[in-house]
């Protein structure tokens, strides 16, 4: 497979040279679609470190790697498009390792390798995307592995390598309507260089405990034949949006997710969102021990969202409830959540009877070269002991999320330096248990992000 996809970069860029050195004769042909192809990618350096408690491991990774893109012009409304990626571990400390107290494996450097294989330094290449893709008016199909942007499956891009999915994929517009859905058989997470089935993607990065408190055992014990989605947009008058989606896991469980925001411009800004989540047949497995979704369950949740933007800030106050009627369930391998409250560095995902409230305040210069974003809330999550609504042991914590980023205009273009500093501390009962604070709570997490892009 690395083979196919080094002759066809190869090819790519051969055509993109030869463009380069003469003039578009035959834009109709299939040779001209290649030459008039575009070259894109990243070079990234991602610096992680993570400072538990006293006591407790601490870690760190220095990872260097890039992304490489080509895409052929249309020919005849069709299009070719290929990705691949590469990571080297320049250095970290021994992921094998587990801490001396608790016995608990690293969380958040390992996966900007491959979580699969922490043993691997330096053959870490992925082929993120081959398509083909063909439009027609205002619509496209796409077909093949790619990259997806949806309120649950998402590029997660907070690692080295974004998530990809492999399916057929379809959006049209129309006046103010926007519609888009498809079915997806594969899904390369987030932290992992691999590609896997629906249903094999499930549980490779964690899989937390069920509803009595045994160890879950998912991974590889989950019977799906894929993903459907549907989702449609509809802009009303000058201020407001509407947003639904559903995503139906055969044989697993069904999500339905509501969204309408208003933006005055330069003024207010809000939203309501509302999403219910329900099992499928037996949640993927008749053992319950070995299944995802627990059989009839069923979740809810609410959002809602209030602020103002005054020039270049924005502050605004969010708000989420988990109710009493069952765990919020998103595969942390397929997106990030699209709560209101959702943090980078902790997820909601396991909880259920929780409330979440979070101050969220932007700034961004004239210039659009300077960014500065400060998230602070509370998540009032149930008591460890209460399995139910608590998959992953996560007490009530207060979380803060500073983030400062850098572009230069005009001496080192496309260039961007980030710096994210998070801090989430325990405002719960640990019970003095240091499995219960490790990598979840009393904690900082320092990131030093370096990207290029051409």
């Amino acid at each position: 497979m690395l083979k196919i996809v080094s002759l066809l970069l190869f090819i790519g860029l051969t055509f993109y040279g030869i463009s380069q050195k003469s003039e578009v004769r035959d834009s109709a042909s299939l040779f001209s679609s290649f030459r008039n192809g575009k070259v894109s990618g990243q070079i990234r350096n991602f610096f992680m470190a993570t400072d538990n408690e006293k006591g407790l491991s601490d870690y760190y990774a220095d990872a260097f790697g890039g992304k490489i893109t080509y895409s052929t012009a249309k020919f005849k409304g069709f299009q070719l498009g290929v990705s691949q990626s590469f990571i080297f571990n320049l250095a970290s400390s021994d992921f094998s390792q587990k801490d001396s107290l608790t016995n608990a494996a690293n969380r958040y450097e390992c996966a900007l390798f491959d979580v699969t294989d922490i043993s691997n330094k330096y053959n870490l290449t992925r082929l993120d995307e081959l398509y083909l893709k063909y439009t027609f008016k205002k619509s496209s199909i796409t077909v093949g592995r790619q990259y997806l942007n949806t309120p649950f499956l998402n590029t997660q891009d907070g690692r080295m390598i974004p998530t990809a999915f492999g399916g057929v994929w379809f959006e049209s517009s129309f006046k103010k309507w926007n519609v888009s859905g498809g079915w997806l058989v594969s899904a390369s997470p987030r932290g992992t260089t691999k590609w896997y089935s629906i249903e094999k993607s499930l549980g490779l990065l964690s899989n937390g405990i069920n509803n009595d408190g045994t160890s879950a055992k998912y991974l590889n014990n989950i019977q799906s034949e894929g993903i459907g989605v549907f989702q449609v947009k509809r802009k009303f008058g000058n201020f407001w949006n509407v947003n639904f989606a559903d995503y139906l896991v055969e044989n697993v469980f069904n999500t339905a997710f509501a969204q309408l925001d208003f933006s005055v411009p330069n003024k207010w800004f809000g939203g309501i969102q509302y999403i219910h989540q329900n099992g499928l047949n037996v949640g993927g497995n008749a053992d319950p021990h070995l299944a995802y979704f627990e059989k009839n369950g069923q979740s809810n949740s609410f959002g809602l969202r209030f602020g103002r933007n005054i020039k270049q800030f924005s502050l605004s106050l969010n708000y989420n409830h988990i109710t009493k009627d069952g765990r919020f369930l998103l595969p942390r391998e397929w997106g990030r959540e699209p709560l209101f409250t959702f943090i980078q560095r902790e997820r909601s995902e396991g909880l259920g009877n929780t409330h979440a409230f979070v101050l969220k305040t932007e700034f961004i210069n004239k210039h659009k070269t300077i960014g500065v974003k400060l998230y602070s809330g509370a998540f009032l999550t149930p008591d460890i002991s209460d399995f139910r609504f608590n998959k992953y042991g996560l007490s009530s914590y207060w979380h803060t999320d500073v983030e400062l980023k850098y572009q230069p205009l005009r001496k080192i273009k496309n260039f961007e330096i980030s710096l994210l500093i998070a801090n989430k501390m325990s405002i719960g009962e640990t019970y003095d248990n240091p499995k219960n604070v490790i990598n979840k709570v009393n904690m900082f997490n320092y990131n030093l992000i370096l990207n290029y892009n051409f």
